[in-house]
């Protein structure tokens, strides 16, 4: 077993993320700094020496090249690492790559379910939407996608399914419908959006989709903002076709002055389905205990 010599967090995170850090792990595991990198000739400086580089998944990416040229055995991502860095390119540089996906589920899961909630009862109309007995599809099943269902159950909702790889069997045994797409958004009181997106794909709910949606239907995107097609989703919205929409975006996805932040009808939050101290903790838990692994 190699004798780990430094450990070090050379990118500052949010408050609750350093604190998670602080409380977690051994002490003098880890060395941090009191602010942001914010050039690669501070990241450098931070890196140097060091066996393992610890990272938090929303702090951004971690710059490949000064990372290479610092030759750490490990990356040690707490949360999903595919946004951080390219695995691939940085085992040819003989680092080792390390993170988990997974563990904000129940974070987003709550979120969209809050959302559903939001938007049914307190959108602009005085009559709002009973979830018990409403109908909601669900397209993408997956660990989040799961997840919304076994909670809309509980609700006493019925679910529909869209999904390319989950078997009509599996979604039958955990209480849900299977479905096309075409007949989930047409006949859905509310549609929520959990596919994996892919960089450069069209969108799942394309304008074509939105045009198929119940008038009154509530569409919930708390995944990522690429896989609506926005601008059609803004006028349905905007023309009081649709009775509601709530979107979990990113900074800068939804300028200010667009006229959705002005509408009634419409609640964004700032990409914040993963943020609860739950959540963080067990991310950084799983990052301390893969740096005494490695170690």
């Amino acid at each position: 077993m190699a004798l780990i010599r430094r450990v070090v967090k050379p990118q500052r995170s949010d408050p609750l993320v350093e604190d998670a850090f602080a409380r977690l792990a051994p002490p003098d595991l880890i060395v941090g700094f009191p602010s942001a990198a914010t050039s690669d000739a501070e990241w450098r400086e931070r890196m140097a020496g060091a066996d393992v580089v610890v990272h938090f998944f929303a702090d951004g990416a971690v710059p490949l090249a000064t990372l290479s040229a610092a030759q750490p055995e490990h990356l040690v991502v707490a949360g999903p690492s595919a946004g951080c860095v390219d695995a691939q390119r940085a085992s040819y540089a003989g680092i080792a790559v390390h993170g988990r996906s997974g563990l904000t589920v129940a974070a987003v899961a709550e979120l969209t379910l809050g959302l559903m909630l939001d938007r049914a009862r307190c959108g602009p109309e005085r009559y709002g939407l009973q979830l018990h007995g409403a109908t909601v599809g669900i397209i993408g099943f997956g660990a989040i996608g799961r997840a919304v269902s076994e909670r809309c159950i509980a609700l006493g909702m019925q679910v529909l399914v869209a999904s390319e790889s989950t078997p009509d069997d599996e979604v039958r045994r955990l209480g849900a419908v299977p479905t096309g797409i075409r007949e989930l958004v047409a006949t859905s009181d509310v549609v929520t959006v959990h596919s994996r997106a892919v960089a450069g794909a069209a969108p799942v709910i394309d304008a074509a989709l939105i045009a198929l949606m119940r008038e009154g239907a509530i569409l919930i995107d708390t995944a990522r903002i690429s896989l609506i097609d926005l601008a059609s989703a803004r006028d349905a919205v905007l023309a009081g076709r649709l009775g509601g929409l709530a979107i979990d975006a990113r900074d800068g996805e939804i300028a200010d002055d667009d006229p959705l932040r002005g509408c009634a009808a419409v609640r964004i939050t700032d990409h914040r389905g993963w943020m609860t101290a739950s959540a963080i903790d067990a991310m950084v838990s799983d990052a301390i205990a893969r740096i005494i692994d490695v170690a």
